[in-house]
């Protein structure tokens, strides 16, 4: 995550919009829902704001593991931003 995101996990505080580019709340990050409800979440789309220019767009996967009452989060990622972008560049062909 962090050679990703470009920082150290701990520190990144950075907001999430949907591929409509709606800011996500934080009830519907898939970690938080699989943390809350048990449900996992697979092939989700989220981008990342890097910066003020800069979406860094990934497919999330979020799967909770029940370890006797302790429930636990295992997210795997991939940074798609270079499809999202050959994608809307389509667009405007």
């Amino acid at each position: 995550a962090e050679q990703l995101l470009g920082q150290p996990l701990q520190s990144s505080a950075r907001k999430l919009i949907t591929p409509e580019r709606v800011l996500l709340k934080a009830e519907e990050n898939p970690v938080h829902i699989a943390l809350k409800t048990g449900q996992s979440t697979s092939g989700k789309i989220f981008g990342v704001i890097m910066n003020e220019e800069r979406v860094k767009w990934l497919q999330i996967n979020a799967v909770a593991l029940d370890h006797f009452e302790n429930r636990q989060v295992v997210v795997t990622f991939t940074d798609i931003s270079r499809l999202i972008r050959s994608q809307e560049r389509k667009k405007f062909i």
